[in-house]
């Protein structure tokens, strides 16, 4: 994972780390073996908590085990440095649409990322 210490640039930088976490560990055969084709979106959101932590994850998929998919994979991000706020630590909510293509080519299905 990226480290993200900048204020100003902590939420781009979250954002590209995680799609990049989720580009390492996502098994894109799951989206083959449910006959997906085309663009396809995932959204999750996510708490990192005063602590760091990652928690009340929640994601939106066009199909279910796409969501397991990626609840799974962001249960697995490291605990993070948490936001500041006035000095102390707060509770910051994120929201990252994770768009890929599943394209049908010579009867097999590939997976390619979309960034």
């Amino acid at each position: 994972m990226r480290n993200c210490r900048k204020n100003t640039a902590r939420i781009a930088c979250l954002s590209i780390g995680v799609s990049e976490f989720v580009n390492l560990n996502f098994n894109s055969q799951i989206a083959t073996s449910l006959d997906l084709i085309g663009k396809q979106k995932i959204y999750v959101i996510f708490k990192i908590d005063k602590n760091g932590n990652v928690i009340d994850i929640k994601a939106r998929a066009p199909h279910p085990v796409l969501e397991k998919e990626m609840l799974n994979i962001i249960n697995l991000l490291p605990k993070m440095e948490p936001s500041i706020q006035k000095g102390k630590p707060v509770t910051v909510p994120y929201s990252i649409p994770i768009i890929f293509s599943v394209v049908k080519k010579n009867y097999r299905q590939v997976y390619h990322s979309i960034y």
